[in-house]
């Protein structure tokens, strides 16, 4: 079986994820948070691509996190990298509601319009700073995951606790394709959408 997979990886390129969302959320951060486990002091706007070490998944699916800018010149080159993505994280602050709001006021409704593929992660990043008065996860995102059936699963998380998301993609039906499963406090997909099963705490 192990000498099957390692087959069925062989000449792949990898996995490019790629991070979006407002100004602010927390995308660079996240970024740092995810490839060395620790929070950093201080981050520049855009991080470089980001390659993950070749053992931080056990498949050792290469793994690459492109950050990008929101502002209005840099559109070009952010419609071109979610183009070419396996997966498009999208972000929003915990601590502003109107990171959230523009979710479906603006970045999904855009994600369609250039007619995106690859699947959709919404994360709530700044998890420390919600107000504890806030609607759940599931109360929040529930009507929008119905809006727009391409988000994959949500999830809320803090780099500064190193609360975060474990990402782990690995082939599935081919090269093209991934299987992607999140881990972190607040998590729901839309299979639980669509089961009712909802979880506030991921095992």
């Amino acid at each position: 079986m192990a000498a099957a997979a390692a087959a069925n990886l062989a000449g792949w390129p990898g996995v490019r994820v790629v991070v979006i969302g407002d100004p602010g959320t927390g995308k660079s951060s996240l970024v740092v948070a995810v490839a060395t486990e620790q929070f950093p002091e201080n981050v520049p706007k855009v991080m470089p691509h980001t390659r993950l070490p070749a053992d931080y998944f056990p498949d050792r699916v290469p793994i690459t996190i492109i950050d990008t800018s929101s502002s209005p010149e840099q559109k070009p080159k952010l419609i071109a990298e979610c183009q070419a993505a396996d997966a498009v994280v999208l972000t929003y602050a915990c601590d502003r509601l109107s990171t959230l709001e523009r979710l479906s006021t603006y970045w999904l409704p855009e994600l369609r319009r250039i007619q995106l593929k690859a699947p959709v992660i919404v994360v709530g990043c700044k998890l420390d700073l919600r107000d504890d008065q806030q609607n759940s996860l599931e109360q929040t995102m529930a009507p929008i995951m119905q809006s727009f059936r391409e988000i994959e699963t949500c999830i809320e998380c803090s780099a500064l606790r190193q609360i975060q998301p474990n990402v782990m993609l690995q082939p599935c039906n081919g090269p093209n394709h991934a299987r992607i499963q999140f881990q972190g406090v607040l998590h729901i997909s839309n299979s639980q959408l669509e089961s009712g099963s909802w979880r506030g705490r991921c095992k």
